[in-house]
């Protein structure tokens, strides 16, 4: 779902209160562009405490908000909950594939397989083998170093990647100890449409293009962007880094990080939905059922330091 879309979803439900006054309407337009310009239209902002998100805004607007804010401010919570649950519903009966076959649940490996045979998932009426390519994606064994990678190794192809840390007490504790919490090491599960070698090579782990994954881990190993960086430009949110902190962060990423990939075109998007609300990579923030609040609050202190002047 995008902001647009939730937006919508408001004003169907104010409509079909039949309201009267369209101050409510008023209110609503205004606060999408706030979140919009503030956090670059991010959803994500909704895992943020109600209560904390509505001093925030007053203290951008600069007075207590009206009754029609705060009614437009809890419709777009009580919207975006009902559409992330349905999101959950769609995709629940997969888990227990995927779970079950990777925490081993006091189940043999063969008694899994043969639970799980011959059955692929219909996704958009095609058939996508979820089964084969989580464990193909996930296997510890296939990751290898970033520092052994070169692009030319990478499929020109669309595809999914996961990104793990050798160790994750090279991260600052914060991460480390909710890392150790989960019993994995893995940061990141992301998709690429056109091209892995673009998005996971190029974007992702050198930044020459905007990346979501770079910047987030950029900023969870402390780095901030150069104040006032994203003034007059269009998009708010593709925060930059310095060239030197940008190298710093590549040499890192270089040392300490584990990627595979898996070459595949068919449903991409729900593939990635399901491997991220199943094994809870702690770096993505959508439908990850345990999300990292903190991942939220660094991206956005990006955004206003690279917004300011």
């Amino acid at each position: 779902m995008t902001l647009q879309e939730l937006d919508k979803k408001v004003r169907q439900e104010f409509d079909r209160r039949h309201l009267v006054s369209t101050a409510r309407y008023s209110a609503l337009k205004k606060i999408v562009k706030y979140i919009n310009d503030s956090y670059g239209g991010d959803l994500s902002v909704f895992q943020m405490d109600k209560k904390l998100f509505k001093k925030k805004y007053e203290k951008h607007k600069g007075n207590a908000l009206n009754g029609a804010e705060k009614s437009a401010i809890n419709e777009l919570y009580n919207q975006y909950k009902k559409a992330d649950s349905r999101t959950s519903n769609l995709f629940s009966f997969l888990k227990q594939i995927i779970v079950s076959f990777f925490k081993g649940l006091n189940r043999s490996q063969s008694d899994i397989t043969k639970e799980t045979d011959q059955k692929s998932i219909l996704m958009d009426n095609k058939k996508v083998d979820l089964k084969h390519i989580a464990e193909s994606l996930m296997n510890e064994s296939k990751f290898k170093s970033v520092s052994g990678f070169s692009a030319s190794e990478i499929p020109d192809a669309p595809g999914l990647y996961a990104i793990r840390i050798k160790d994750i007490n090279k991260l600052p504790s914060v991460f480390s100890e909710e890392l150790n919490k989960r019993g994995h090491n893995l940061l990141y599960i992301g998709i690429a449409s056109k091209s892995l070698r673009e998005r996971l090579w190029k974007e992702e782990l050198n930044h020459q293009k905007p990346a979501t994954f770079f910047r987030s881990l950029g900023a969870m190993l402390g780095f901030r962007p150069v104040k006032g960086s994203l003034s007059g430009k269009k998009n708010k949110r593709n925060y930059k880094f310095d060239e030197e902190d940008t190298e710093k962060i590549r040499d890192w990423i270089k040392e300490h990080l584990l990627v595979n990939y898996y070459v595949v075109s068919d449903n991409l998007e729900d593939v990635e939905k399901q491997l991220i609300y199943d094994f809870k990579p702690i770096v993505n923030i959508e439908n990850n059922p345990n999300k990292m609040p903190i991942i939220s609050d660094l991206r956005h202190e990006c955004v206003e330091i690279a917004k300011s002047n």
